[in-house]
């Protein structure tokens, strides 16, 4: 059959005359000659000859179609595109072009800069990068259109006046950097692999039980030294395992045969900590960096279990303790939704299991009992805290947990007084689910205002008793910690517990509205309880510069001061600022910003750099507001809304359901100039405000009073501020 093919396809190509003759034959008659001249100007054969891939004379009708009587089309011959006549300009305009681009690399430059988180990576991890996305969301304002409006509305404000140009053009840069910071983290689109930067990526084939791990003779060694060392004790994990109970948890995974993802977790996130504090506890070099090494090791092989953790876990203690120490990690390492995921997830195993039911630890032996209402009350106190600082509801409810609220007796462990949950954090954490349900929850702000404020009142003189008393426990926890830490890194970390607890006060006179005569939008125990907060801070900023503290316990101590409650003292104090332009409240916002700039990048602990951008920001544009206000400008000038200024360049945590929170003591009103029309870019978030919940629009609201609506907008805001610093916060 292939033959015959052949020899038909042949006997068809034989058949077709030679170009040469169909030439010739064509040249000699006169009549053709037209033909002729055109066939010499083709290139290319005609469309049958093309498909039957045979010769083809080009002729306006070729020789092969004229046989066959078939319609001979050529493809269409594409005319040349004539050359264009450069314009030609001046040597002026060419500089302009130029500066333009200029310009453009160097926005260019300054949004990389401020979109990009530094993830350094230790020896061994995986090089695939986090990926994140460049493509502005549907909806969200870019960096470029709000730095646009921005500048538009200061020049309307300011453009015929004579005030002080200087000042105006230092307080675009100051809200051009705000906003850089908020939009850059808006636009930042986070996977799993930012969430887990070491993980390593796993081959085809090849199960988690294979990971490297540190040697075990390491491991122990450093085991060893956090028994021996009670300043390594502290800093570790003991709220959640004794080091005894630790111990078992190693020799399983290190010996031979398979281990289950919880228990590897346990391990690894236990001697990951170990090596930490051991290489900080180490004087010898060569000693400390072999530590860290190890502690790298550890990390990868960690986050590489987590970032594989399956949905459905066993429900077993051990689950429950694997949950509890990744929640640990990731909260010290500032993923808070991470953080959150991991501790709710215990608490819902804690409760499947009955560690909250008397009745169900009765069949345990007094030893296993003891481990289970601990962790149970240690899980209870993280996850009120970060359930308070989220705004969400807390998964525990009080009423149903029968255990009494010390977990631990004083001596029945070896590694007492660390291993313990105290009374005071128990009762601190109950009474912050009260203050989320009581004040802050939809509910609550569907209240009477009269009510909401007796809630607040109540709440905030419960509180106040809870840390005026100290119970025995306490005390030897106290002086056991002095005795570890040394004098001072002890007296630091009371006012880390000091600032935490005036924080939460704070949040609790923020629920308490302002007298009505006052023109100020706190209450007056609300803004003298966040200024004793950012007071203590500067007590404890003394501390750290005359005992040159540094290291881990100075990062330890910003992560306990701005972690659990970063913004409440703060923003408060911000927005009273705007105010009262208070010299003193501004100089207290520059010592915590100056704080957090202080501390030098770590490998470990990359937490505190978005934080430094924010609060830096915050503190430049109240700092210059001060300065515009305070000068001699003209009435327009005067007359500026802080409030409106911060909201058309999308600060959240701004109340914008009313004008009254943040209105200025000298907001003027015929004399003061128009506000600039706010485009679509900018209004995304000027009407992005707590009244607008989704599906509530029309009966939420109608509901709750002006009051509410403030105070809901508030709460959320702060929350939207913290969720732009979590790295682990999965944006769509």
């Amino acid at each position: 059959m292939m033959d015959s093919l052949i020899r038909s396809k042949r006997r068809v190509a034989d058949s077709a005359p030679e170009d040469s003759e169909l030439d010739n034959e064509l040249a000699g008659d006169s009549e053709n000659q037209t033909a002729y001249d055109e066939t010499l100007d083709r290139k290319q054969a005609c469309n049958r000859c093309r498909r039957r891939k045979i010769r083809c004379n080009r002729a306006i009708t070729c020789s092969n179609c004229a046989r066959s009587r078939s319609d001979c089309s050529y493809p269409a011959i594409g005319h040349h595109r004539e050359k264009r006549q450069r314009i030609h300009m001046s040597a002026k305009h060419e500089q302009k072009i130029d500066r333009i681009f200029e310009v453009l690399d160097e926005l260019r430059v300054k949004v990389d800069n401020l979109s990009q988180e530094a993830h350094p990576r230790l020896s061994g991890g995986h090089n695939e990068e986090a990926t994140s996305s460049n493509v502005e969301p549907e909806n969200q304002p870019s960096l470029l259109s709000h730095a646009v409006f921005a500048s538009q509305f200061l020049r309307a404000l300011f453009g015929e006046s004579n005030g002080p140009r200087e000042l105006v053009r230092k307080m675009e840069l100051s809200l051009g950097a705000l906003h850089g910071v908020i939009d850059s983290q808006r636009q930042q689109k986070t996977t799993l692999h930012n969430v887990y930067p070491y993980a390593r990526t796993m081959p085809q084939g090849t199960s988690l039980g294979g990971l490297r791990m540190p040697p075990v003779e390491i491991s122990l060694e450093c085991l060893q030294k956090a028994k021996e060392c009670q300043r390594v004790q502290f800093f570790w994990l003991s709220e959640f395992v004794s080091l005894s109970q630790f111990t078992e948890y190693l020799v399983k995974v290190y010996s031979p045969g398979p281990s289950s993802n919880t228990e590897r977790i346990i391990v690894l996130g236990g001697i990951f900590w170990l090596f930490c504090e051991c290489a900080l506890d180490t004087a010898d070099a060569q000693t400390r960096e072999r530590f860290w090494n190890q502690a790298a090791l550890s990390r990868e092989a960690l986050e590489t279990d987590l970032y594989h953790l399956p949905f459905h876990t066993p429900i077993n203690f051990d689950s429950v303790l694997a949950m509890s120490i990744a929640a640990s990690y990731c909260f010290r390492t500032g993923k808070i939704s991470a953080a959150w995921n991991f501790t709710t997830n215990a608490a819902h195993l804690c409760q499947a299991l009955g560690f909250h039911r008397p009745h169900v630890l009765s069949a345990d032996s007094p030893d296993l009992k003891q481990r289970k209402a601990k962790l149970l009350w240690t899980i209870f106190t993280l996850e009120r805290n970060l359930s308070l600082q989220l705004g969400r509801p807390s998964t525990f409810h009080v009423d149903d947990i029968a255990l009494p609220q010390l977990s631990v007796a004083p001596n029945t462990t070896a590694d007492f007084p660390f291993n313990i949950t105290l009374t005071k954090h128990i009762h601190v954490a109950a009474l912050q689910g009260r203050a989320y349900n009581e004040i802050y929850s939809l509910g609550a702000l569907s209240q009477p205002i009269e009510i909401r404020t007796r809630r607040a009142e109540k709440l905030a003189s419960e509180l106040r008793n809870i840390l005026e008393h100290e119970d025995e426990i306490e005390t030897r926890y106290s002086e056991a910690r002095r005795h570890a830490l040394g004098s001072t890194l002890h007296e630091l970390f009371q006012c880390a517990a000091r600032i935490n607890e005036l924080s939460l006060l704070t949040l609790l006179y923020r629920g308490i509205p302002p007298d009505k005569s006052s023109d100020i939008a706190f209450c007056n125990e609300c803004v003298d309880t966040a200024r004793a907060a950012l007071e203590e801070h500067q007590r404890s900023i003394s501390i750290i510069t005359s005992s040159h503290v540094k290291g881990h316990p100075l990062e330890m101590y910003i992560n306990w001061s701005f972690l659990l409650f970063p913004f409440f003292p703060f923003i408060v104090l911000f927005c009273h600022i705007a105010q009262t332009f208070d010299q003193s409240d501004l100089h207290l916002l520059k010592s915590v910003v100056e704080t957090l700039e202080s501390i030098p990048e770590s490998a470990f602990y990359q937490t505190h750099s978005k934080q430094i951008r924010l609060f830096r920001a915050l503190y430049d544009v109240a700092q210059t507001y001060i300065e515009l206000k305070t000068s001699e400008v003209e009435p327009q000038i005067a007359s500026w809304d802080f409030n409106q200024m911060l909201t058309t360049i999308g600060v959240p945590f701004l109340p914008q359901a009313s004008d009254s929170l943040l209105h200025s003591t000298h907001i003027g009103t015929a004399d003061a100039m128009p506000i600039p029309t706010i485009d679509g870019a900018a209004s995304h978030y000027v009407n992005q405000g707590f009244d607008d919940v989704p599906g509530s629009s029309g009966t939420f609201t109608a509901e709750i009073d002006e009051t509410a609506l403030e105070l809901g907008n508030w709460f959320q805001g702060n929350h939207e501020m913290l969720r732009l610093l979590d790295d682990s916060y999965l944006r769509q």
